[in-house]
């Protein structure tokens, strides 16, 4: 784990943290004295911004497929597969 303010490595466990909808464990940077928490895209195959943009996307996607102007088919199983289209 890297600390997301100086880029150090040297990250120490330091108690926990508790927010309204989330708790879990909270780490401190050895060398800028700084708490860090994990933010769940560490050790993922793709950036955190691809996969940010992805689900941003799909759920744009759902959007338009729910208020019908969306562009999809059907396919053979009888679900409507939604198509995007980049602009």
């Amino acid at each position: 784990m890297k600390c997301p303010d100086c880029g150090s490595e040297r990250v120490k466990r330091a108690g926990k943290y508790r927010g309204k909808y989330k708790t879990g464990q909270g780490y401190r940077c050895k060398d800028c004295k700084r708490f860090v928490e994990r933010d769940g895209f560490e050790g993922k195959h793709y950036p955190k911004d691809v996969i940010v943009q992805a689900l941003h996307l799909y759920v744009e996607a759902c959007r338009s497929a729910r208020s019908g102007t969306s562009s999809g088919s059907t396919s053979g199983t009888g679900q409507a597969t939604t198509r995007c289209s980049a602009g």
